[in-house]
């Protein structure tokens, strides 16, 4: 069922947010991450509040909004910080506009972003967009979608060159954008002509699809002065080339990397004091997926298996023992047999534990001064079934909570 969920996560409830998501169930990840935890991509988030605060930054473009997460939180954080900006959302799906139409209205941020009904590409007129019928944020414009994806129904969809359209509207050139629009991301920034050229300062974070594109293509495309990945193992943002992510990609395969393109001497300085850490912790598997965890306090979901581990570490060596929860969700198994979770604390206790998929789990332990350790472990079934010869079982959401108040000082204020 739709919903309207209240954003009181500890390091955004000065924003008094409220957001209009679809059913969870029937959109993972981004409607379930947002009811589940009152969050979504966290430390993507965290970096654009950072760089929104910034003046030179402040026209931000959120180009493949889906419900508008992103718009909904840099416009409430502009107007909590009284800081001046301007925020521009397109999305091309009806049902996500809707959404974000009413969490305009539940916030009174109706003057504060601008919401275009529509795609951007290379052109002015009409596409036709795929839907997914297990995620409104995975929609796709026909001719750019994975072979195994699946879709079911479809809607005729405006196509906007980006140039014409700001140029049209009045609005300010964007110098901060991000960009999340499924494989279409080359024909859309063709679409901005001359805009990035002519300026002297731009930050754009886009998702990067090898399927679809290079990164010398995007690169040859905009002329960026540096490429940087929103790097979920340190929970930093690094410098990378597409030598480093080729590398990445012959290690652990994936559909997609975040990664920020800047230009200018202004965006390179506004990078380089991003916060290198999200929060009081470090998430990070050290073994059995090859990837690890990003977001303030969030995970997104990620096949392992069939074992894999993750420490939670204090950031400073002297930071007092706290109480902490854990959260986190099996959504499934590929693999027959019992998913048994270890845990070693802070304190040295451990704890022993069976999950069954889509039945959320919560556990309350010490982290600090030593780390905690969960050991995730499927313990496989004689003679059960593989339905993947690697994957065993997909971990999801998984979070900590500080339960005390001696929390580092939120980097969003």
């Amino acid at each position: 069922m739709d919903a309207e969920i209240r954003i009181d996560h500890p390091d955004l409830a000065y924003l008094g947010l409220t957001v209009a998501i679809h059913d969870p169930e029937l959109d993972r990840p981004v409607s379930s991450s947002i009811a589940r935890i009152k969050l979504w991509e966290g430390f993507l988030t965290r970096q654009l509040l950072a760089l929104v605060s910034d003046p030179a930054f402040n026209a931000f473009y959120d180009l493949g909004a889906n419900i508008g997460w992103h718009s909904l939180v840099l416009a409430a954080h502009l107007r909590a910080r009284g800081l001046p900006g301007s925020v521009v959302a397109v999305e091309p799906a009806q049902s996500n506009q809707a959404r974000l139409r009413r969490s305009l209205v539940l916030n009174g941020l109706q003057d504060r972003v601008q919401l275009v009904a529509g795609a951007v590409g290379d052109h002015n007129g009409q596409a036709r967009l795929d839907h997914d019928p297990a995620s409104a944020g995975n929609h796709h414009l026909s001719g750019f979608s994975w072979p195994s994806d699946s879709y079911i129904t479809s809607e005729d969809v405006p196509i906007h060159r980006l140039e014409d359209l700001v140029r049209a509207q009045g609005w300010p050139r964007p110098t901060l954008m991000k960009m999340d629009v499924q494989g279409h991301e080359l024909q859309a920034l063709a679409g901005f002509g001359s805009m990035l050229a002519d300026q002297s300062d731009w930050i754009l974070a886009i998702e990067f699809v090898p399927d679809f594109w290079s990164l010398e293509e995007l690169i040859a495309l905009i002329g960026p002065d540096a490429v940087y990945q929103l790097d979920e193992q340190s929970l930093a943002v690094v410098p990378t080339s597409p030598e480093r992510l080729r590398a990445l990609g012959a290690e652990w395969p994936r559909r997609y990397y975040d990664l920020i393109l800047s230009k200018g001497p202004k965006a390179q300085a506004a990078i380089a004091a991003l916060p290198a850490h999200c929060d009081t912790m470090q998430m990070r598997f050290i073994a059995g997926s090859g990837t690890g965890f990003g977001g303030l306090m969030e995970s997104a979901a990620r096949w392992v298996g069939p074992e894999a581990d993750c420490v939670l570490e204090p950031l400073r060596a002297d930071q007092p023992a706290q109480q902490v929860e854990i959260s986190g969700q099996i959504l499934r198994k590929l693999w027959d047999g019992a998913i048994v979770l270890t845990l070693q604390d802070g304190a040295g206790q451990h704890q022993r534990h069976v999950l069954k998929p889509q039945i959320p789990f919560t556990l309350r332990c010490t982290l600090g001064p030593a780390p905690v350790r969960l050991h995730f472990a499927l313990r496989e079934k004689p003679g059960g079934t593989r339905r993947h010869p690697q994957h065993a079982f997909q971990l999801s959401h998984l979070q900590l909570q500080v339960r005390t108040e001696d929390r580092l000082p939120s980097q969003a204020s």
